[in-house]
């Protein structure tokens, strides 16, 4: 019913977030102690400069995990193309109508990503139990 309104959702080892906002969002989230790989999909993935500047350091792991989620966030929101030279490259060549966020959520010991059109809602992130599947069917009786 609302073809401009972009949803996307991510869930991993009991994680969960989601994403809602005007035109095509993308988000993704993993457990802080997830690696991604093998290096060889790493780097048809993600920008080469990007994996061998993760790799130098002495734990390269965060640092990968950091550069995975945030290439599945723009792949979600369909803002893959353009980021190939890496993902401040990618801003810097005239990519400004696309806002890219990631961060560590130490409390949920995990590593989340977002992106989405200039204007797109925060997104949300549960470690808890998923809430219930909405219904379109008829509210229950109230006091159940």
């Amino acid at each position: 019913d609302h073809p401009e309104l972009g949803v996307s959702y991510s869930h991993a080892d009991g994680l969960a977030a989601a994403a809602v906002g005007p035109g095509p969002v993308g988000i993704d989230v993993e457990p802080l102690t997830r690696r991604p790989g093998p290096l060889s999909v790493l780097r048809r993935m993600l920008p080469k400069d990007e994996v061998d500047a993760a790799r130098a350091g002495p734990d390269p792991g965060p640092a990968l995990l950091r550069l995975w989620v945030r290439r599945e966030a723009l792949f979600k929101a369909g803002f893959e193309a353009g980021f190939e030279g890496g993902f401040e490259a990618g801003f810097e060549a005239g990519r400004d109508d696309v806002r890219l966020t990631a961060w560590t959520d130490h409390r949920r010991a995990a590593v989340v990503a977002f992106a989405g059109a200039d204007g797109a809602l925060a997104p949300a992130l549960s470690s808890g139990p998923a809430p219930l599947p909405l219904s379109s069917g008829p509210a229950p009786p109230s006091g159940r």
